[in-house]
């Protein structure tokens, strides 16, 4: 052993020895004081954290049963419930949202009101959701859902339909419109009359939870806290160095009031919890690891370290006297000579030194400064033979078309170091990013190389072959990629950040050549499918031949009962009308008669402002329209609520209701005085129990016009070989004249384009010929559903001698298979009730009868007639004649 060592080794063991007893006996003395305190100190840090967790938890459930009691004492609106929702939500940061859900009709019995609205299903059940799933500063309003069935992730409702008692709920999903979480909740019933109707809830989400629980700080953030919840799951969830959670049985059979353990690592205690008399018992675990109470020791121990270190520095002088005498001046000379080595000198000359351990250390730098001289020679030697393999390489590669390829997976980059890249599109650094890469492929194919590489990168193979594209201005050249580690194993911890190689070459040759012998094979089997195709078209014409010959058979007899079972329809249905209409009217006489006394009692009563309103709203009512249906009308009355929200009134959402009943589309300021009044619904009631009964007279009315309809259509089919005198008529004005008269009632949602000047005239009857033209008219604005555009127009052909009238729709048109059948009698596209067919059978009966053609003609859009008629006689036309000027001949 040489000096340096000796004197170290002594000086180690003498400060050694002492540290160590000094550091026992300090470590004994504190472990004895402080585990006398170690329990209170738990306690004191379980009963704050209980504190903490009922002023952060317990308050905004507080409020929550608060507004609880408010609803099952008195009657709540929707909307104030919605804004109290609102207004727990946003209150305390920590809540992640408030919510409410209800059983059917058990708020305020009328779920129907409010079908699909916001906060309600297509029942129109109350199940708000308030939350802060877009940002913790803004609320948004869901619809609550997922509570009917019972799973483990439901009951928060299902338990309490139960037990009627508060219920605090473990983590659990649940989605907020498309935003998943895991949340907490607190949730209380709401009771009427001894029956469960809803709950209500306020959610935490685990992470807040988390990071509230772990900013109390237990013990200056040197211990732990959590709460268990029911089914033994806690929050913050376990980091791995806490104890483990205590089973479920061991928490409600063991743990009545505050217990503590003292375990191996832990001092922990655990009280239970209830944030109301009736709710669930969750617990309070908090937990103080034993080493804190070990850092009075480390205190002590690093007040002997100082002193150790004094002595040491003390021990270390001399040494260091020592060393410098004995060892440091020799080896000054050493690193001297080792450092020339370093920078490459490798002809340096040895220093002196003297026969010691130093001498040896020098003499062994120069001799491995030898051999790394041999060393450099031979690897100058190789790097030459190494370049000339390259430029071989090279060139054989220029020459094959190919080209090396380099992937870093850690960079993301691509690089073809040598070869052949002029038809893979890169520039001359030969690098870019794998990202741009695969962005030159289709959706389909990039997705497909990625799956390849994954599997690859994860996958026992040791080798990759790739086929990709690459478009180009001249076409499509297919290149094949083949490459690998480069190492017949390879870490699977390093393959994502390694780097892949090998070679690319074109084949699209090859592609070409693939690619047509798959089309000569689709093309085999696309003819065989054709044979076998012309085979069963040539058996089923066979067959509609023979099926034809026997339907010609049985055409007279199917006609006639068509005609029968049309008619009964056309007259059953307007009937069936009249009797419901009649039915309705006798059923509100009655309470009709008794709103007329009140009514005329409560008028008088009115101001002037108020009564003036009245009737306002009475006329306004009468003269409307039939309201929209469905969710037009919810939507309508929705708008109305709105306006008199914005007016002030005292109950906007039923008077919207009655409002859009009436027929009413907006709402005038001057009716809030009236609107506000308390007998307004006895008098809105009035006007709506008016207009029912003039409704149901329409309707009677409307049902015998269409059985006169139907009864003139048979008398007119029947007549129709009866002798009329023809007259000259003007087209333009019979049509005209039935678009004011006839149809201007049908025709009210339905726009109508005219162009009939100067056309020449026609000689029939003038009531025959508007027969035909209402019928044709209203064929194409039912064709509509009467709010489309109809256009009507026409020209001569003057050297025909005749005047050709069109009318178009822009309906879904006649299918091809049905316009051999249009003009058939007792055919028709209608639904049943709705026509007896023949309609087209008598305008054409018409028209040939005055020598004119009707026919269906080809158009673009819906369904175009054009009726044909002879011009009348040349002296009577003489003056519709010259106003024809040449341009429009030439035209027509």
């Amino acid at each position: 052993m040489n000096l340096r060592r000796k004197i170290t080794l002594y000086l180690s063991c003498a400060v050694l020895i002492a540290f160590v007893l000094i550091t026992i006996a300090q470590m004994i003395l504190t472990y004895s004081e402080f585990k006398k305190d170690e329990k209170k100190i738990v306690l004191i840090e379980a009963l704050k954290i209980q504190r903490e967790v009922e002023s952060t938890f317990g308050r905004p459930f507080d409020r929550l049963i608060g507004i609880r009691e408010v609803v099952q004492t008195s009657r709540q609106t929707r909307p104030e419930i919605l804004s109290l929702l609102k207004k727990v939500a946003s209150e305390t940061e920590i809540v992640f949202g408030a919510w409410t859900t209800f059983e059917p009709n058990a708020f305020d019995g009328v779920d129907f009101k409010f079908k699909n609205t916001e906060g309600h299903d297509e029942t129109g059940r109350l199940i708000y959701y308030v939350n802060k799933s877009k940002s913790s500063k803004q609320s948004v309003v869901n619809k609550y859902f997922n509570y009917e069935t019972e799973t483990s992730e439901n009951d928060f409702y299902q338990t309490l339909k139960k037990t009627k008692k508060d219920f605090v709920s473990s983590p659990y999903a649940y989605f907020a419109k498309d935003y998943r979480i895991w949340i907490v909740s607190l949730v209380t019933p709401v009771i009427r009359n001894g029956n469960f109707v809803g709950v209500f809830g306020i959610d935490f989400t685990m992470k807040d939870i988390s990071e509230k629980m772990k900013s109390f700080k237990t013990l200056q953030g040197k211990g732990y806290a959590r709460i268990l919840f029911p089914n033994a799951t806690s929050l913050p969830p376990p980091s791995g160095i806490e104890p483990e959670i205590p089973s479920l049985a061991f928490l409600q059979n063991e743990i009545e009031e505050i217990a503590t353990f003292n375990e191996e690592n832990y001092y922990r205690a655990i009280l239970p919890m209830q944030l109301s008399e009736s709710g669930t018992k969750f617990f309070i675990e908090v937990g103080i690891p034993h080493s804190i109470f070990y850092e009075e020791l480390l205190e002590l121990i690093l007040k002997n370290m100082i002193l150790t270190f004094l002595f040491s520095l003390i021990a270390l002088g001399i040494l260091n006297y020592a060393l410098k005498k004995w060892f440091l001046n020799g080896l000054a000379l050493a690193e001297a000579f080792s450092k020339e080595i370093e920078k490459g000198n490798l002809n340096t000359p040895i220093p002196p030194t003297e026969e010691n351990e130093l001498g040896t250390l020098v003499h062994s730098l120069d001799s491995m400064r030898k051999s790394l001289k041999n060393v450099l020679a031979e690897l100058q030697f190789s790097n030459a033979i190494i370049t000339k393999s390259n430029q071989k390489l090279r060139m054989a590669l220029l020459g094959a078309g190919m080209a090396t390829w380099e992937v870093d997976l850690k960079a993301g980059t691509l690089y073809f170091p040598e070869g052949e890249i002029s038809s893979l599109s890169v520039d001359e650094s030969r690098k870019l990013k794998i990202k741009q890469f695969l962005k030159r492929f289709h959706r389909t194919q990039r997705l497909e190389m990625i799956r390849y590489i994954q599997n690859f990168l994860y996958g026992d193979s040791t080798e990759i072959e790739v086929l990709f594209p690459n478009i180009l201005p001249e076409g499509v050249r297919w290149f094949r990629a083949r490459g690998g580690w480069g190492i017949s194993e390879q870490d699977p911890e390093e393959k994502l950040e390694g780097i892949l190689s090998g070679i690319v070459f074109d084949v699209t040759d090859w592609r070409q050549a693939e690619d047509l012998r798959k089309a000569n094979g689709e093309i085999l089997i696309r003819t065989r499918i054709i044979e076998i195709q012309k085979k069963e078209l040539e058996d089923a014409l066979h067959e509609l031949k023979s099926a034809q010959n026997k339907l010609i058979a049985s055409e007279k007899w199917a006609s006639l009962g068509q005609l029968v079972t049309s008619i009964a329809h056309e007259i059953n249905n307007p009937l069936g009308a009249i009797k419901a209409g009649l039915q309705t009217i006798e059923a509100v006489s009655q309470s009709f008669q008794n709103r007329i006394f009140q009514v005329s009692v409560t008028i008088p009563r009115l101001n002037e402002e108020d009564r003036n309103s009245f009737f306002e709203i009475y006329a306004i009512a009468m003269d409307s329209k039939e309201p929209p249906l469905g969710f037009k009308m919810r939507q309508r009355a929705k708008s109305l609520e709105n306006i008199l929200n914005s007016y002030h009134v005292i109950h906007p959402e039923r008077i919207s209701v009655f409002l859009t009943e009436l027929g009413l589309q907006d709402a005038d300021g001057r009716w809030v005085s009236f609107l506000n009044h308390p007998d307004v619904f006895e008098l809105l009631s009035f006007i709506d129990s008016t207009l029912s009964f003039l409704r149901n007279i329409n309707i009677i009315r409307l049902a015998v016009e269409k059985t006169r309809k139907t009864v003139f259509a048979l008398s007119s089919y029947s007549s129709l070989s009866s002798d009329r005198s023809p007259k000259p008529i003007r087209i333009d004005d019979s049509i005209q004249k039935i678009l004011i008269s006839n149809l201007q009632h049908s025709l009210r949602d339905t726009k109508i384009h005219l162009d009939l000047s100067s056309l020449p005239k026609i000689e029939c009857d003038l009531e025959e010929i508007t027969q035909v033209w209402t019928h044709l008219i209203l064929n194409a604005a039912q064709a509509t559903q009467g709010t489309g555009n109809i256009k009507i127009f026409g020209s001569p052909l003057l050297d025909q001698k005749k005047v050709q009238i069109f009318i178009q729709d822009d309906g879904p048109g006649i299918p091809k298979e049905l316009r051999s059948k249009i003009f058939d009698p007792f055919f028709s596209t209608k639904e049943q009730g709705e026509g007896i067919g023949l309609g087209l059978d008598i305008c054409r009966r018409i028209i040939e009868k005055y020598n004119g053609t009707i026919e269906l003609v080809s158009s673009t859009v819906g369904a175009c007639f054009k009726v044909e008629f002879p011009i009348s006689s040349l002296a009577e036309n003489r003056d519709s004649l010259e106003t024809l000027n040449s341009p429009l001949l030439e035209e027509t």
